[in-house]
């Protein structure tokens, strides 16, 4: 919890969903820009392809 751009400060957290194997990063973009239709909470600054997390 700490403070960012004159915010107060607020928990951080990160979400996880499994999808199916995607090699084309304009598909991987728009699977992201829809997540963050229905979660407006999502940071919209991070929908681009190269914010990539993958497990393994």
């Amino acid at each position: 919890m700490r403070p960012k751009g004159g915010k107060a400060a607020r928990p951080r957290f990160h979400c996880y969903f499994q999808i199916d194997p995607v090699t084309d990063a304009d598909e991987y973009s728009a699977m992201k820009r829809h997540a963050l239709e229905l979660f407006r909470a999502f940071d919209a600054n991070a929908v681009d392809a190269a914010r990539f997390l993958f497990g393994v």
